[in-house]
C-alpha cells in the first residue's frame, strides 16, 4: 500500500505536479483544511505523445469535478483556464487554494493574455502532500529519496534525459 509524504522542497513540488500524473494534497495547518487535486496531462489521441496541456480536478468531499485546464509550459508560458465545465464557484474556497497554489508555480490564472511571472515559496503554514505513487507514471514509490520528492527513480531517469519534458522549466527559468 502507498503511503504518502510531504513535498518539502519548491523545484519537487513543481516537477511532481506537472510530471503527468500527480494528485497534491494542500494541507492548511492554519485553518486544518485539506484540498486534494489532480494534475493530468494531456496525449494526443493518435500518436499518444504528451501534450501541454493538464487537466485539473478538485476532491470535493468524496467527489472528483473538474477545475479547469493548464496551457502552455508550465514555468514559461502557462496560462489556467477556468472552462465551461468547471462546476465549482470561483470563489470557493477549494477554487481559492487551488489558485494561489498554481499561481506560486508560476502558472498565469487570468483568463486571457500569457505572462512569465515569479515562482515563489510556499507559505510555511502550507504543505504540498503526494499520495506516496509517482507523479509520472502513478507506480507506487519504495525508494526513499523517490518518496521525499515525488517521482520514482525510472521516470527520473527518464525526465532527466529527456530535453523535451517540460518539468525541467522550473530549473531553466530559475537559475
Amino acid at each position: 500500500m502507498a503511503t504518502g509524504a510531504q513535498i518539502k522542497n519548491i523545484n519537487d513540488i513543481f516537477n511532481y505536479t506537472f510530471a503527468g500524473k500527480a494528485q497534491v494534497t494542500i494541507v492548511d495547518e492554519n485553518t486544518g483544511e485539506r484540498i486534494t487535486f489532480k494534475f493530468s496531462r494531456a496525449k494526443d489521441r493518435v500518436t499518444k505523445e504528451s501534450k501541454d496541456v493538464w487537466f485539473i480536478w478538485a476532491q470535493d468531499g468524496n467527489t472528483k469535478r473538474f477545475a479547469g485546464t493548464i496551457f502552455g509550459k508550465p514555468g514559461i508560458d502557462a496560462t489556467y483556464s477556468w472552462g465551461k465545465k468547471n462546476h465549482h464557484e470561483r470563489d470557493s474556497l477549494i477554487m481559492g487554494y487551488m489558485k494561489a497554489f498554481i499561481n506560486r508555480l508560476g502558472i498565469d490564472i487570468r483568463n486571457n493574455g500569457r505572462k512569465l511571472i515569479a515562482i515563489n515559496e510556499m507559505p510555511e503554514h502550507i504543505q504540498i502532500w503526494h499520495e506516496g505513487k509517482c507523479g509520472h507514471c502513478g507506480k507506487t514509490l519504495t525508494v526513499p529519496l523517490s518518496i521525499e520528492n515525488g517521482i520514482g527513480p525510472v521516470c527520473q531517469n527518464r525526465i532527466e534525459n529527456d530535453p523535451n519534458i517540460v518539468i525541467k522549466s522550473y530549473q531553466r527559468i530559475n537559475n
